[in-house]
Formats: structure tokens, sequence, C-alpha cells
């Protein structure tokens, strides 16, 4: 509880002291890596939590079968639900209406393309055709 009390809570973000990183409660990442575990633990909530926001604010995914769903939560994962939304709304709009190919094109038309490359066509070729790559 102390150490708690007094490195600045348990759910605090990247911060530093005297200039060193640190995260969580006292950690020092300069000093000592973050272990596979927490990394792992991390990326469940963060898996968890691009998940539920992909459903809760685009509910109609629901609808979607496994494959296309995942798409669009690798997407929310790297850019946030809202960068989804605004960075590709014609993409939604087609995936919402079952119109894949066109939701797949609209993957590929803008700056994300360029900022997460191969990642971007082998999710619009999975987008398309419903099949895992």
């Amino acid at each position: 509880e102390q150490l708690i009390r007094d490195e600045g809570g348990k759910q605090r973000r990247l911060y530093y002291v005297n200039g060193i990183p640190h995260i969580g409660v006292g950690h020092n990442l300069q000093a000592k890596a973050v272990s596979n575990r927490v990394v792992e633990m991390m990326f469940e909530d963060d898996l968890y939590d691009a998940q539920h926001e992909l459903l809760t604010r685009l509910p109609w995914t629901q609808q979607l079968d496994e494959v296309r769903q995942a798409v669009l939560v690798n997407m929310v994962f790297n850019m946030g639900v809202q960068g989804l939304i605004t960075k590709n709304p014609k993409g939604l709009a087609a995936c919402e209406r079952g119109d894949y190919a066109e939701a797949a094109r609209e993957m590929l038309n803008g700056p994300w393309k360029d900022q997460v490359g191969a990642r971007a066509e082998r999710l619009a070729a999975q987008m398309r055709d419903g099949q895992w790559r």
C-alpha cells in the first residue's frame, strides 16, 4: 500500500522521474524491461478494449462473420474506433451493407494504407474474401 501511494498509483501511465521513463507503480523502464507476462496482459486488455469499443460504437458489426469482424478489430486496435469512423466512413458504410469488395477498396484509399503498408493489403483481402490471411 505504501509503494502504491508513494509511487503514484497502479494505473499511472508512462511518466518521467528525473528524465527516466516509468510505468505503473514505479517500474523504471530504463533499469528493467517489461516482462513478457506483463506485455501479454497489456495486450489482452488492449484487445478487449478494441473489441468492446467496436461493438459498442458500431453495434451492427456484431452481425459480421468472425473474419471480417477481426479486420475491424485490427483497425480499431491500430487507430481507435474514432479513427476508424473518421478515416474510413465510406468503407464502413460499404461493410455495413455487405459490399465487402467496396469496403476493401476503401480500406486502401487513404493515408492509413501508407502508414501500415502490407498490413492494409492483407486486411483488405481478408475483408473482401472473408478468408483469414
